[in-house]
């Protein structure tokens, strides 16, 4: 049917992003774009920085990556300082100064799996823009670490030990029934 080279495999494994379909590049907070040379540029007020054997586009309407917002409906960006100290996969830190109570928006697609939590106390994760996590600050500075920790994976690696322990115990019990001199 597909094979791997077929990008085709790839959108069933990928969830589908509204954002995408419509294009929302801002939303999307894609920053560049690389494209074969000459070719047609992305619509809206992208401007190529760099030409020779590929094109780059930037697009200076990029949404930030971590914004606050006093009410989640409104996914206006309000100000607030916000410095991300760590941002690697499964795992991210980021202080947050915010001047009332209102809504921290990650855009990192929000799966089952990421857990939140506001100075060290757990937080719940919401939905923002039917994609990305948002989780209720306090006014003031707090401190919010995402982490990507599913189920899947704890279940996982519980019956991997569970499979060992049991792989060792009918090997010792092999061994201990075994006549030493090779008669059985």
């Amino acid at each position: 049917m597909y094979e791997l080279s077929d990008p085709r495999v790839y959108e069933a494994l990928i969830p589908k992003n509204p954002l995408l379909d419509a294009q929302d590049w801002n939303a999307l907070n894609v920053r560049f774009v690389m494209v074969p040379p000459n070719a047609t540029p992305p619509q809206s007020d992208w401007r190529r920085v760099y030409h020779a054997e590929v094109d780059i586009y930037e697009n200076s309407n990029a949404a930030p990556r971590v914004s606050f917002a006093s009410h989640l409906e409104s996914m206006t960006s309000e100000l607030a300082q916000i410095r991300i100290e760590k941002y690697i996969s499964g795992h991210i830190e980021i202080i947050v100064d915010a001047p009332q109570a209102g809504w921290l928006i990650v855009r990192e697609r929000l799966y089952p799996g990421w857990r939140a939590t506001i100075n060290s106390q757990r937080a719940e994760l919401r939905e923002a823009q039917g994609l990305w996590q948002a989780v209720a600050v306090p006014a003031g500075n707090s401190v919010v670490v995402l982490e990507f920790r599913p189920s899947s994976v704890t279940i996982g690696a519980g019956l991997t030990g569970l499979g060992l322990v049991l792989v060792a115990a009918a090997f010792a019990c092999g061994a201990k029934n075994r006549d030493p001199e090779g008669q059985t």
